[in-house]
């Protein structure tokens, strides 16, 4: 069964509600050099939990209204029809993506932290927009 539009959003808004507490913190850390690592930590684990909201809306759309949506990014075009495949290969990527800027925080852990924020808002934006398009 599909998850209904009220479900969705509910995902949405507390994806939305993390990124504004990871970033809140992140303007308190900035200042402190140690706790960049654990701020950059906790972006990427809330930025998983954005991924999983992406890949909910975008499978969401795909099943309901298929001839109207397609996957935006090219590289995961070929498994439209495969739900399945396409959770498996969006989330490990995610996983993936963040593993790299969890082992690039303990030598470069501004960079990280920049990279890990950005990634945070540009996937829970891309769950938003796909949110807002569910019948």
């Amino acid at each position: 069964m599909l998850p209904t539009r009220a479900q969705i959003r509910r995902v949405w808004i507390t994806c939305f509600a993390c990124v504004l507490l990871t970033l809140a913190w992140a303007v308190v850390a900035s200042a402190q050099e140690p706790r960049f690592l654990k701020v950059t930590q906790t972006a990427v684990g809330v930025s998983l939990v954005a991924h999983a909201a992406d890949l909910t809306t975008t499978a969401h759309l795909l099943a309901c209204c298929g001839d109207r949506f397609r996957e935006a990014n090219p590289l995961y075009r070929w498994a439209e029809d495969k739900p399945a495949s396409m959770a498996i290969m969006k989330m490990s990527t995610a996983v993936a993506v963040n593993a790299v800027i969890l082992k690039m925080a303990k030598t470069k852990p501004k960079t990280a932290l920049v990279l890990a924020l950005g990634q945070l808002v540009l996937v829970s934006v891309s769950a938003r927009h796909n949110a807002k398009k569910v019948p």
